[in-house]
């Protein structure tokens, strides 16, 4: 097989005829609708829910609930952040450009609540204070890992890791229905 060193962009905007790597563009063009595009996301995101959820029980039940935290915080923040810009091209109608995506990365995780909170992302109130809650407990523990925190601390981190938690399971039943 001869190297085909057709200019990429042509082979992007392929319209009919030339090489076999055009012709695949064009069936993936075809195939990889928005739609699709969609469910396979959704999928995706389920899956890595349900795994992350998998790493939350474990800390839960080994009462590593500082640990739960941060960690439910982090992939939250995660999350919050690929629907805000989801979100923001959508009403855009094009790709945010890398630093507008570096800006909504550069938001602290509170604000990326807030703003997913504006954006209509976030479903009410209750998941509103909830990921607020989250994220100023996550600053109190990343700021503070050298203290000790007392039995009232403790049982007010395994609260809100056993809520989030829940929400993350809640999340993985709402994908697989």
């Amino acid at each position: 097989m001869d190297f085909d060193d057709t200019d990429p962009e042509e082979d992007y905007n392929y319209q009919g005829g030339g090489t076999l790597g055009n012709a695949i563009g064009d069936v993936v063009d075809h195939l990889l609708t928005d739609e699709l595009i969609e469910k396979i996301l959704e999928y995706l995101t389920a899956a890595a829910i349900k795994a992350e959820v998998e790493q939350q029980k474990t800390l839960i039940e080994e009462e590593h609930y500082e640990a739960a935290v941060l960690r439910q915080a982090t992939f939250i923040e995660s999350l919050l952040q690929f629907n805000i810009v989801r979100e923001l091209e959508s009403h855009k109608g094009t790709e945010m450009s890398v630093n507008e995506k570096r800006m909504v990365s550069n938001l602290g995780n509170k604000n990326k609540v807030y703003l997913a909170n504006s954006l209509g992302i976030l479903e009410d109130e209750k998941e509103f204070q909830a990921y607020t809650t989250l994220m100023g407990s996550r600053s109190e523990i990343a700021h503070e890992w050298w203290m000790m925190f007392d039995e009232d601390d403790q049982a007010r981190f395994e609260r809100i890791s056993r809520r989030i938690l829940s929400k993350m399971e809640q999340s993985i039943s709402e994908y697989t229905e």
